[in-house]
This record gives structure tokens, C-alpha cells and sequence, in this order.
């Protein structure tokens, strides 16, 4: 940290972003480990996992937005593409397979299977998704080229992409037996899908949408608005997370996965905090700059290190009362990936494509 410098071209709240995002990312896979070694959680402990994710579930689109603002303003080669962006998360995405797939106890022949199929891997499933946009992003500019067309396609992403799953999913979860009837016999769904929307599907929504956000000058009014639908979206989110662990499973309908991340209430979470950052005024922090940096390695680490606090230390958020254990141990794993992302940023060819 020494050899810290001010950079005028750096966008400072893209670090602050990046940090808090990664450090989110643990605290919403502390408990994971728990129930990996078959244990059993309390109503207490429910509750608070359930704030905690509220609070958190906005970390993967704000990462997503993130990079869309950074690469959707540059003009980046096809080649480049390829042989810088693509290929490091490849390779990535490849050599951390291996490691999460022979972490665990089971036998070799299960470790292979894990490994083949991307099993034990709660996070990296981030890695070929990236990939997938870099590719696209000579697809993509030219829609960010243009401001009307721009909107044109957030339109789109908001009202199939997220308002439609969302309604269509709240009535199968939430809604009466005879709403949940009459979306069935309605055929919606499947005109939908039927449609194949798929250019304004997906995270490419996000990826557009951290581009837009980041040019866009946004009123006092507008913020104002913006971060008080981020607070309903967090507390409708509150709502839904108690709520789902007593619902009837019978229709066989998940409420946040594997497509959580495109419900309305995250999306409004996600839109408050990259705003709210946005127009911090923050200032350049060399510790800031340093740990956003690490903060790739440390996202990649974070599950094995939760993992081994559970298992080797028996730390983890059954420790003890639930409100002081999900802190410590989501900050105790936080710290402990970032000193080990630091610790591997000083291995050229590690630092180059696995960090």
C-alpha cells in the first residue's frame, strides 16, 4: 500500500462497491456450511439469516452492473475479449473447480463427479456467467450506443425479465388456489416463453443496466424515490424469506431460486445501493483501492473458508446466539479470504488468472 497513488480516471465508488458486495457475498453464504454437515436451525437463527440475505441478496447484480459500466464504456477488441477477459475466468473457473470438487471427505470417484458437473460449488457458477457476457459485449455496445434504444431494452428486461417472473411467480407461491388455477389456464406462461426473449433475458438486464445508471445524472427527487423503493424492496424481501419456510411445497414453486436474483424486490435493492454510491461523493482510500483489488480472490475463496471454519474450528453461525454469530463469522471469513487473495496476488502466474 505503499506505492499508493490518486488516480483521477479511477471511479472511486466502483471500489467501495466492489468491497462491500464481496464481503455481502460471505454473509449470505455463512450458513451454508451448516447445513452441509446436516445441522439444524432455530427460529432465531432463521430470522436472522433471513435480514441478513435481505440485506445482502443485492451483491450479485450490483457485481454484475459493475462490470457492464466499466466494459460497456470502453472500446475493447474481440481478441481482447478472448485472450484477457474471458480466458482468465476460464482458467479460473477450471483450476477452482478442482479445488472446491476435491475438498471435500467423499470418495475420489464422487470428488471427479463434482468436479465434471460443477457440484459443492455454491459461487462459481458467477464465472462462466461473466464469461458469457464478456463474449456478448460487441452485441451489447451497440445497444448502449444509443440512449433511446438503451431504455428501449431495459424496458423490455423490466417487464419480462423481472415484473413478469415476479407477478407469475408470486400468484403460483402466494396467490389463492383459484389465481393459481387461472394462470395455468391461461397459457401466459408459456405465450411467454414461447417468445423466446431471450436478448433481454438473463443478466445481460444487469450488465446493460450498471452502464446506464453510471452515465445517467438522476434528480435529488429521483434518488429520493429510488432508495425508498430499495427499502420497500428490502422489506418485502424480510416478508417473503420468513414467510417462504411455512409455505405448502405442493406446487412444487421455489420464491427465490434459481432465479431469485431477477425478483423485483432485489432488483429495487440493487438499483437503491449502486445509486446511493454513486452520489456518496466518496473519496479515494488507498485501504479501499487495496482490498478492491483482492476482492476477485477473496469472492473465490470465501465458501472453502467458511467451509473449513465450520468443520476444522467448529465456528459458524450455530457457534452461538445468532445475532452476534453472523457477524463474527461472516467478518472473521471476509478477513481471513481477503489476507489469502493478498497472499496469492503475490504469485505472478496466481495472480494473473486464478485471483
Amino acid at each position: 500500500m505503499d506505492n499508493y497513488r490518486l488516480d483521477e480516471n479511477r471511479t472511486v465508488y466502483f471500489d467501495y462497491l466492489r468491497v462491500l458486495a464481496t464481503v455481502c457475498v460471505v454473509f449470505i453464504h455463512e450458513d451454508l456450511p451448516v447445513g452441509e454437515l446436516g445441522g439444524a436451525y432455530g427460529k432465531l437463527t432463521e430470522y436472522v439469516n433471513a435480514i441478513t440475505d435481505s440485506m445482502a441478496m443485492w451483491a450479485v447484480p450490483v457485481f454484475v452492473m459493475i462490470s457492464g459500466a466499466i466494459l460497456l464504456n470502453r472500446d475493447i477488441s474481440v481478441k481482447k475479449i478472448y485472450s484477457k477477459y474471458a480466458l482468465r475466468l476460464l482458467v479460473a473457473w477450471i483450476v477452482w473447480s478442482v479445488v472446491y470438487g476435491v475438498s471435500t471427505v467423499e470418495p475420489l470417484s464422487e470428488q471427479v463427479r463434482n468436479i465434471i458437473h460443477s457440484r459443492r460449488q455454491v459461487h462459481l457458477w458467477f464465472l462462466p456467467l461473466m464469461i458469457g457476457l464478456y463474449i456478448c459485449i460487441p452485441i451489447l455496445k451497440q445497444i448502449t450506443a444509443s440512449k433511446s434504444v438503451t431504455k428501449y431494452f431495459l424496458s423490455l428486461a423490466l417487464i419480462f425479465n423481472f415484473l413478469f417472473f415476479h407477478i407469475s411467480l408470486f400468484i403460483g407461491y402466494f396467490g389463492s388456489d383459484f389465481l393459481f388455477r387461472l394462470k395455468n389456464i391461461s397459457g401466459i406462461d408459456h405465450f411467454v416463453k414461447l417468445m423466446e426473449l431471450h436478448l433481454v433475458l438473463g443478466y445481460s438486464s444487469y450488465f446493460v443496466l450498471g452502464h446506464f445508471l453510471n452515465k445517467s445524472q438522476l434528480s435529488p427527487r429521483r434518488r429520493t424515490v429510488i432508495y425508498a423503493l430499495g427499502f420497500v424492496g428490502f422489506v418485502s424481501s424480510c416478508i417473503f424469506y420468513l414467510i417462504q419456510p411455512y409455505r405448502n411445497e405442493t406446487r412444487g414453486v421455489s420464491f427465490f431460486f434459481p432465479d431469485g436474483y431477477f425478483l423485483v424486490n432485489f432488483l429495487l435493492e440493487a438499483v437503491a445501493v449502486f445509486v446511493f454510491f454513486k452520489y456518496c461523493n466518496l473519496k479515494q482510500n488507498r485501504v479501499i483501492t487495496t482490498l478492491s483489488k483482492y476482492s476477485f480472490g477473496a469472492y473465490l475463496v470465501h465458501y472453502l473458508v467458511l467451509k473449513q471454519l465450520s468443520s476444522r474450528f467448529g465456528l459458524n453461525v450455530l457457534s452461538f446466539n445468532p445475532i452476534v454469530s453472523f457477524v463474527v463469522v461472516g467478518t472473521v471469513a471476509a478477513a481471513i479470504s481477503f489476507a489469502i487473495s493478498a497472499l496469492l496476488h503475490q504469485i505472478p502466474i496466481v495472480k494473473k488468472y486464478l485471483v
